[in-house]
């Protein structure tokens, strides 16, 4: 992170409290990396700060739309199925063809199922 970021860190620490572990899952169904969602979550912050989003009556919607943003940029390779059964043990048959969806379809049912966004938010974050 920049650091800009760190400077105003305390100044959203408690959005990035309430956001942080759903915004971290979200980027993880995204990237199907440990790595890449880290990447994408210093972006997402980074950027969203940058901007003065925090604190306003959509943060959410638009953080998850930053982290949308930067999952689509992210080059670090994804886990293989082989990789994420080793290492997490294995999923169900939903969680499999959740990973097999394109990235926005797999950002819009992790809103809606996961984050209780609506339909027409979670379309939105997931630039659809």
């Amino acid at each position: 992170m920049s650091k800009d970021v760190k400077m105003n860190k305390e100044e959203v620490s408690a959005s990035l409290d309430r956001y942080t572990e759903d915004a971290y899952k979200l980027a993880f169904i995204l990237t199907l990396s440990e790595e890449g969602a880290v990447s994408v979550m210093e972006d997402a912050v980074e950027e969203m700060t940058v901007k003065g989003g925090w604190g306003g009556a959509d943060e959410k919607t638009s953080f998850f739309a930053l982290i949308c943003k930067h999952a689509k940029k992210c080059r670090i390779p994804p886990m293989t199925a082989e990789e994420l059964t080793e290492k997490y043990g294995k999923k169900s048959d939903d969680f499999y063809a959740l990973i097999a969806q394109p990235k926005a379809e797999r950002a819009r049912l992790h809103m809606i199922c996961y984050e209780d966004m609506s339909e027409e938010d979670a379309a939105k974050a997931a630039g659809k």
